[in-house]
């Protein structure tokens, strides 16, 4: 399951481009919000729902199915829609993710940051500690991290080993939901603020990678890790070095 960010035009367009074959869960209980939110009471809701579910689902039958309208009406009175909200970044922060000097993994550390942020997931112990509820395969994907299942394990045991995440439940790491469950150490919300995102759909684009020569931030990822005045300058240092080894060889022969 995906991460709606502004569910309110999430559910916009699913009105209007409907759905394949079937209604899942989350989408139902987005479509019953949006509906309360636009002023229909529950009943005038369920039936909403109901339309819906008899338009998009050739199977549907009330009687077996419409508990799991009548859940997504309840719920709706507890939960609200969610809107895009502005996510804080602090100086610390960025600075605990650039010290893994690996842009694949500080990626990764990034999104958790801003997902538990917005998703408002901190608790007071001793300061606030952060944490998330989501499959890592789901994180991966959203830091544009491409991984076998190995590979992701590989990249969760070494931000542990890195003192940067920590199991929330060691002895019962899918708690909630089948979803893993991380603290996120270098979170520091008392630090100043270094950035706001606005566009969380666009997450990355707050976060460049740096050359790893002179620190300055690069606007697009390329296969180097250094940007472009630094790059052309060890081409000049390596002209330079060819062409005074060439000279070397000539003097000796």
């Amino acid at each position: 399951m995906s991460i709606i960010f502004n569910e309110y035009e999430y559910a916009k367009e699913k009105l209007e481009t409907g759905f394949k074959k079937f209604i899942c869960w989350n989408d139902l209980l987005i479509l019953a919000k949006y509906f309360r939110y636009e002023g229909y009471d529950s009943s005038e809701i369920r039936q909403k729902l109901m339309n819906l579910s008899i338009a998009y689902e050739s199977n549907y039958n009330d009687i077996n199915s419409g508990d799991r309208l009548d859940r997504a009406v309840k719920k709706s009175e507890k939960q609200s829609l969610k809107f895009p909200s502005e996510v804080y970044i602090t100086e610390n922060e960025i600075e605990k993710i650039r010290s893994i000097k690996n842009y694949k993994y500080e990626k990764i550390l990034f999104v958790m940051l801003v997902v538990s942020r917005n998703n408002k997931m901190s608790y007071k112990n001793n300061g606030e500690l952060y944490f998330i509820n989501e499959n890592f395969s789901y994180i991966l994907s959203l830091a544009k991290v491409y991984a076998t299942k190995n590979e992701g394990d590989f990249i969760k045991h070494y931000l542990y080993s890195e003192g940067m995440i920590e199991a929330m439940y060691p002895n019962n790491k899918y708690f909630f939901y089948g979803r893993d469950n991380f603290k996120l150490l270098y979170a520091d919300a008392n630090s100043p603020v270094k950035f706001i995102i606005k566009d969380l759909d666009n997450m990355l684009f707050y976060y460049k990678p740096v050359c790893e020569i002179c620190g300055k931030e690069m606007e697009i990822r390329k296969r180097r890790k250094t940007c472009d005045s630094c790059y052309q300058e060890i081409r000049k240092n390596m002209k330079k070095n060819w062409i005074k080894n060439s000279r070397n060889k000539n003097v000796d022969r």
